[in-house]
Parts: C-alpha cells; sequence; structure tokens
C-alpha cells in the first residue's frame, strides 16, 4: 500500500434538507426514475451550508473503539476481485461474503450469528455532480467521492427514496452547528469503511451519513 498523506481538514459544501412546515404532514421524498405524472420528483429542497470535513486518520482510535463510540471505522481487507468481477454477483458472494463476515464478527465479538444479506455495486452516471442537475433528475443511485462521517447525528426525519424497482427508507438531516464530519484521505484499494447506519429509535445512536461536498 503506498504510503498516506495526512492532510488535515477542508472546507465544503454539504447539502442539508432545508426546513419545511409540509414535512410534518407530508413525509419527504424522492423519486429516482422516470414516469408520466404531475407529481413531483421531490417535495424537498435543499439547505447548502459549508462546513469543516476533518481527516479522519487524524484521531488516533482503534478501529473497534471508534465503531463502537463513534459508529464508524475504517479496516483492512485484501480482496483478489478486478473491478469487472464486482458485477458478477456469484464471484462477490463467494469472494467477499467470507471477508465481510470476518470483519463484521471482530466488530461484534459477542455476536451469536453474522449473515451479509445483500449488496449493491453502484456505477456513477456521467452527470453526476454535473452544475444544475438535482440527484433527483438522474434515474440512479449516486455512489459518493469520498467517505463523509457525521458522528452527532441530530435534527434528523426520514425520508422514502423510490427508484423503479425497490423503495426504501433513507435518513435526511436538518443543519446543526454540532454536527461533526469526517473523511478519509487517501482511502486505499484495501481500505474499507464499516458504519452503522443508524435507522433505529434508541436515543443517541451513533451512526453516519455519506454525502459528496462541493469543495
Amino acid at each position: 500500500m503506498a504510503p498516506v498523506d495526512s492532510a488535515d481538514l477542508f472546507k465544503a459544501k454539504i447539502q442539508y434538507l432545508a426546513r419545511d412546515d409540509q414535512h410534518q404532514l407530508v413525509k419527504p421524498y424522492y423519486l429516482y426514475f422516470k414516469y408520466d405524472s404531475e407529481i413531483a420528483p421531490t417535495n424537498t429542497s435543499p439547505d447548502d451550508r459549508f462546513v469543516h470535513i476533518c481527516n479522519a486518520r487524524n484521531l488516533g482510535i482503534p478501529s473497534r473503539e471508534m465503531f463502537s463510540e463513534w459508529g464508524f471505522a475504517q479496516l483492512r481487507l485484501d480482496c483478489p476481485l478486478t473491478p469487472k468481477e464486482y458485477c458478477y454477483d456469484k464471484k462477490v458472494e463467494e469472494v467477499l461474503y467470507p471477508k465481510y463476515k470476518s470483519i463484521a464478527r471482530f466488530l461484534f465479538p459477542n455476536a451469536a450469528r453474522v449473515e451479509v444479506l445483500e449488496h449493491a455495486v453502484r456505477k456513477r452516471h456521467p452527470l453526476w455532480l454535473s452544475e444544475g442537475i438535482e440527484r433527483h433528475k438522474l434515474t440512479t443511485n449516486q455512489p459518493s467521492d469520498y467517505v463523509h462521517i457525521v458522528d452527532y447525528v441530530s435534527q434528523a426525519t426520514a425520508m422514502d427514496i423510490v427508484t423503479s424497482d425497490y423503495v426504501n427508507e433513507n435518513t435526511r438531516i436538518y443543519f446543526d452547528e454540532k454536527h461533526k464530519w469526517y473523511y478519509w484521505h487517501g482511502l486505499q484499494v484495501d481500505e474499507v469503511i464499516a458504519f452503522i447506519q443508524a435507522d433505529s429509535q434508541a436515543e443517541n445512536r451513533a451512526g453516519m451519513m455519506d454525502f459528496t461536498p462541493i469543495v
């Protein structure tokens, strides 16, 4: 693995969810597919804020402790798959699933059972991040350029994500000065990010949200 630079932080624009009184009565949603209807593709508006994003490599916290207390961690995973092979589900299940289960057992040492339920491979849309293009105008769910972790989740609301073949409930957050954002500078091919997707009702549950900021 190549040496990793430990650059500290940068300032970037994060798109929060704008507060809207209608969301007290109507659940926020995004429609990620083409359809013939007068229904708006989303009933949300962005709230762009500039925030500081810090390099998580400088935190100096062991992976298991970071995962338990903060809800995210970076670990090593050697994988012989080529980029093309990630598109073959059976190959991914045979090669990657055992490795992911091993990581899960490390992070949850008291777990009675560990299983991988499903996986997804996301390919970037050619118009992704084009100026003037909102996410709901694209027909695919886009991966982020980096991984950005917020270790203090508050002022959150549930939102439905609807595509042509599945429905998912996601979480959007309103701006809060207490939020802290992190990224892993120079993420390598043998490094993975494990995180708790905080979708429970537990109070002050550690978790994360990923987003591609505009630097």
